[in-house]
């Protein structure tokens, strides 16, 4: 079988948990990679509130790249506070409970 590139099975929540787990070690280089993993996911086939969310991924990684330190702390920028909980709160939820 040959794999399909456009295709990748990951649902948001796993998405989500992949970028804040590179963010909670501190990992620039992975962080990096995750975000792009998720500005480039094509969604073919899922229900409209996994589309929701991977749309605000998206849009939340396109953010998130554009951000000049992404491991400041908290206080220093509240957008980063809000993006930290909003991956958390994708993360730990279903598509069906959000």
């Amino acid at each position: 079988m040959i794999a399909n590139p456009d295709y990748n099975p990951c649902p948001s929540r796993l998405l989500g948990r992949a970028m804040l787990d590179a963010w909670l070690c501190g990992d620039q280089s992975r962080l990096s990679q995750k975000l792009e993993d998720v500005r480039s996911f094509r969604v073919h086939a899922a229900g409209i509130a996994e589309q929701d969310r991977l749309e605000v991924l998206k849009t939340m990684a396109y953010q998130m790249a554009l951000s000049s330190d992404l491991f400041a702390p908290r206080s220093s920028d509240p957008r980063l506070g809000s993006w930290i909980d909003l991956l958390d709160h994708l993360a730990t939820s279903d598509a069906d409970a959000v």
